[in-house]
């Protein structure tokens, strides 16, 4: 009973029509990682000249979901000056562990 929360602020510079993708992906072996099976993809637009709203998303743990987890986040080119902004990713547990 869990799930994964993706989180990305507002981002005022975020240039029109350019994109931030964030997307969920894992791995067995801490070295080769991939779209996590069940994760949508995320995706915040800069349009009229004000950046992008913050996104706020949650995902079911799915069952397939390999040991090592990490969100990546991709920023077109020539997106604007996005460097102060953090996204945050989180797997919140709402259960019992025996």
């Amino acid at each position: 009973d869990g799930f994964l929360q993706v989180y990305l602020p507002a981002t005022p510079s975020l240039v029109d029509a350019k994109t931030i993708t964030l997307s969920i992906e894992d791995s067995a072996d801490n070295s080769s990682f991939a779209a996590a099976t069940g994760t949508p993809t995320f995706v915040a637009t800069g349009a009229s000249s004000a950046g992008a709203a913050a996104i706020t998303g949650e995902v079911p743990i799915p069952t397939t979901l390999r040991r090592y987890v990490r969100l990546k986040q991709v920023v077109l080119t020539a997106g604007g000056d996005n460097t102060a902004i953090l996204s945050r990713f989180a797997l919140i547990y709402k259960g019992s562990v025996a």
